[in-house]
């Protein structure tokens, strides 16, 4: 049996490192988790509106995660034109929600044009004929099981597939989710006593 060839992300990108890799796939489940509690399914919503929810959460907020300076390593930007670019320590990270064995072509074509542009607009040498991509993967009804980092070319070939880790105990993000107050004691009802009626002044009273 030939041994297995493939990389681990920051043997391909320095800043792909394991402890960013695993805080932003934490994140993006977070958030996906985060809609699931919101949406109602009675009231009709379906996969299409959890997928739509969970790509415009993520959006405002990895996009607000980066501008907080908490985390150097992390850049976004979320465009007018609803596009959602991610770069981890300086790198192109197309996220998507899709399988990693078999990913969708747009999606790998717009990871492509990505990683394309960025080569452009630093002046860097390469074809850019491989991009790094994060996919969320979900069951049939929008919950996330694992995040998958990988490589696609043009023709749809996978290499380096690395699924990560979540039971090791990193510090991930703050949690997306408002903070349920414990209730405080129950206290009995104020007791309202008329008030007197004043009695008059010696000093010029009625």
């Amino acid at each position: 049996m030939m041994p297995s060839m493939d990389k681990q992300p920051w043997e391909l990108v320095p800043g792909f490192t394991a402890e960013r890799l695993i805080a932003l796939s934490r994140r993006l489940l977070e958030i996906r988790e985060d809609v699931l509690h919101t949406v109602d399914l009675e009231k009709g919503d379906n996969t299409w509106v959890i997928g739509v929810m969970t790509y415009q959460r993520s959006r405002h907020q990895l996009t607000a995660d980066a501008a907080s300076g908490r985390f150097p390593w992390l850049s976004a930007t979320a465009p007018p034109n609803l596009q959602f670019d991610v770069k981890i320590g300086g790198a192109v990270l197309h996220i998507f929600r899709g399988d990693s064995n078999d990913p969708d072509a747009r999606q790998v074509l717009r990871g492509l044009e990505k990683q394309q542009l960025s080569l452009f607009e630093n002046g860097a040498q390469g074809d850019g004929g491989w991009a790094n991509y994060l996919a969320v993967e979900t069951d049939k009804d929008g919950r996330g099981l694992q995040v998958v980092f990988f490589q696609a070319n043009a023709a749809n070939e996978v290499q380096h597939r690395w699924v990560v880790p979540m039971d090791d105990g990193l510090s991930s993000f703050p949690a997306t989710t408002t903070p349920r107050l414990k209730p405080g004691p129950e206290l009995p009802p104020a007791i309202v006593r008329p008030r007197l009626p004043r009695a008059a002044s010696d000093e010029g009273g009625a």
